[in-house]
């Protein structure tokens, strides 16, 4: 099950990592034991990391530390042990572009994408499950070229949504390297 959706982000202070938004922890855990209760099988649950029109993950502090809160996140404060529920199995990312066509959200940054890479061999080294899911436009085999913007068209949609300008060109390929 995918779970919608945190950001990594920093305090008001702009100091220390926190995971912020989210669902609830009574809501996730009461769900996973009911889903429990009735299957034999395990089920797996990861949260989502992001969404349209969300923040990208701060880079004020290193991987390690947004990590790290990530993980005190998910381990203590989303974890009911009470009722079988030990956190999230992992991620999902689902970094995307903003509506707003000026936000800084349109454009990966470097650091981002490093900041993203470098977690999730964190939580990979941890036993958690990392996946992604992009928009065909963030992770396309039929190409090579590759831009950091979310802000870019596509030929080939023209004819079909005209002044669709929300494409982008293989941003998640940077992660799979």
């Amino acid at each position: 099950i995918l779970w919608f959706s945190i950001d990594l982000t920093t305090d008001a202070s702009g100091g220390p990592s926190i995971v912020s938004r989210g669902p609830s922890r009574e809501f996730v855990a009461k769900f996973a034991e009911n889903l429990q209760n009735r299957h034999s099988e395990p089920v797996t649950h990861l949260i989502t990391i992001g969404g349209w029109n969300a923040k990208h993950p701060t880079t004020s502090n290193t991987a390690e530390e947004v990590y790290a809160a990530w993980k005190h996140w998910n381990e203590n404060i989303m974890a009911d042990t009470s009722r079988g529920f030990h956190g999230f199995d992992g991620f999902d990312w689902d970094i995307e572009g903003h509506d707003d066509v000026d936000s800084p959200n349109n454009h990966f940054t470097k650091e981002v994408l490093d900041m993203m890479g470098r977690f999730s061999q964190l939580a990979k080294r941890d036993g958690y499950i990392v996946s992604m899911a992009p928009m065909e436009s963030y992770l396309d085999p039929s190409t090579s070229d590759f831009n950091r913007s979310c802000r870019l068209t596509n030929p080939e949609w023209q004819p079909i949504v005209p002044a669709f300008t929300y494409h982008g060109r293989n941003v998640y390929a940077y992660l799979l390297a």
